[in-house]
């Protein structure tokens, strides 16, 4: 069983294909997008050592490791049983807490540096202190709408947060989501940088 990662032409999507003895799965999108000078098909690795390319590296191991594990369980699937199975998963239920632990069980995992996962800890304790505050950890992540980041937003601005700390939590929030996509829990993120604002005037 192979896991290649690859953009089609004229595209910064990053597909995934599987591969069971030498018979290939259609292609699906892993929802991870990067301009082309940034993706080195070879390594298999978006390039860069930015925040963003090191979360959607981790994404792509997330989505390599979900789908050996799937493999592993049942090796006599066929690529396309495989993939079929892989991309079951959004109908399992997940709800918004759900997400947020699945995040933090990441950035445990990718962040060495201590200080680094301090700080993304906190801004998830954040996140979490919101989700109970607003009484929606049992939202279905499906919910997860633009409107819940303008209610984060103003969850936050009501502690008297700066703007800077409030973008930086922004920012977090988005990531939850992002991986939730990655691991096809989410169809496609409802938030991205450009359209998330932490509300300063």
């Amino acid at each position: 069983m192979h896991v290649l990662f690859k953009r089609r032409p004229n595209s910064t999507a990053i597909y995934c294909r599987i591969t069971v003895n030498g018979i290939h799965a259609t292609l699906f999108s892993t929802f991870i997008k990067v301009p082309v000078d940034q993706w080195d098909q070879k390594a298999q690795r978006i390039l860069g050592d930015s925040l963003a390319s090191c979360d959607n590296n981790m994404r792509l191991d997330q989505i390599k490791s979900d789908i050996t594990r799937l493999f592993l369980q049942d090796n006599e699937l066929s690529s396309h049983e495989l993939a079929a199975l892989y991309l079951q998963k959004d109908k399992v239920i997940f709800y918004f807490s759900d997400i947020v632990d699945l995040f933090e069980k990441d950035c445990r995992l990718i962040y060495r540096n201590p200080e680094t996962l301090r700080s993304y800890l906190t801004r998830i304790g954040n996140v979490r202190a919101f989700i109970e505050d607003r009484k929606i950890n049992k939202m279905q992540a499906f919910r997860i709408s633009l409107s819940i980041a303008h209610d984060f937003v103003r969850f936050m601005r009501e502690r008297n947060c700066s703007h800077p700390y409030i973008s930086r939590n922004i920012y977090v929030l988005k990531n939850i989501t992002s991986n939730a996509a990655s691991r096809e829990i989410l169809k496609l993120t409802p938030y991205s940088v450009s359209n998330l604002r932490s509300g300063k005037k």
